[in-house]
């Protein structure tokens, strides 16, 4: 996906929020002047979330006393999604087509994003995974996905948050009870930024017992394949079908001609209005698709 102006000048807005509590006003000029640097010296084809990745690290180095406490914000969300993880499982095996649900489910995962939002709400974050069969699932779509994965023999699932990753996990597992014949690998981050799934996470919710997990090789949201390690990229390569989780992943593939199918939360105005959609609703999107999905 190409960089958009939009972004750029929401990236902006989110680090005057986040600078403005601070006392020291030349030190909130001077950050604010290289994050100005950082965004005019990049090139065209650099992604977003590439560049959130280079200011993210910029302001723990600036202002270090106010970096959130993801390790422990992360562990209380695996934590948080494990204990409900047997009725949630209940809950999908006795849906009439549990796939779907499933895929429901995973999609609303993706709102545990510390990065999209301002604010992430558990309340809300509740309230949406019980009316996530409400959020149906375009027909076309939907069934184009199922005859992929019918015909397709490896399937790469690429894990955004923590939390969100429980889900993904019982997406699977549905994935392995219906099409048996795939061989599904999950990946995960190559290091901690924000509430990105790494390795960590996935032994929290126990991914490996249910399939090969690899991480990317790099600490940046989303899945940039000019930045990852070559096994990342290989795995890619070899995938006969990839499914994709948020909007750094869209944001980072999205425009290579790979065979991915985007499943992901509308979380920002951008994106809500490039998929038509009001905010917080999935979208289960093929690069193939002549335009928008929900």
């Amino acid at each position: 996906m190409e960089m958009n102006a939009r972004c750029i000048a929401c990236l902006i807005k989110k680090q005057d929020e986040k600078i403005r509590k601070e006392s020291d006003e030349k030190k909130k000029l001077s950050y604010m002047k290289e994050v100005l640097h950082i965004l005019g010296n990049s090139k065209d084809e650099e992604t977003m979330p590439w560049l959130s990745n280079q200011i993210d690290a910029l302001y723990a180095k600036t202002f270090p006393h106010a970096v959130l406490p993801y390790a422990a914000i992360k562990k209380h969300y695996n934590e948080m999604m494990c204990a409900m993880e047997a009725d949630i499982r209940k809950q999908i095996q006795c849906k009439e087509d549990a796939l779907a649900y499933a895929i429901q489910l995973a999609r609303v995962g993706n709102y545990i994003d510390f990065g999209a939002l301002d604010e992430v709400d558990a309340n809300f974050f509740l309230d949406l995974l019980a009316k996530a069969d409400e959020d149906v699932l375009d027909s076309q779509k939907y069934a184009a996905l199922k005859q992929d994965l019918a015909n397709a023999r490896r399937l790469l699932y690429i894990c955004d948050n923590c939390g969100e990753i429980l889900l993904d996990k019982l997406l699977i597992e549905q994935l392995q009870f219906q099409y048996p014949h795939l061989s599904i690998t999950a990946m995960v981050r190559g290091g901690e930024v924000i509430n990105d799934a790494t390795m960590i996470d996935a032994q929290d919710v126990h991914l490996q017992s249910i399939c090969h997990v690899i991480d990317n090789g790099i600490a940046m949201a989303g899945t940039d394949i000019r930045h990852i390690s070559q096994q990342a990229f290989q795995a890619i390569q070899d995938a006969d079908i990839i499914l994709a989780k948020g909007q750094a992943n869209f944001e980072t593939l999205c425009g290579n001609g790979l065979p991915v199918y985007y499943l992901l939360l509308c979380k920002c105005d951008l994106f809500a209005e490039r998929f038509s959609l009001p905010k917080y609703k999935g979208v289960l999107f093929h690069e193939d698709s002549p335009s928008s999905s929900q």
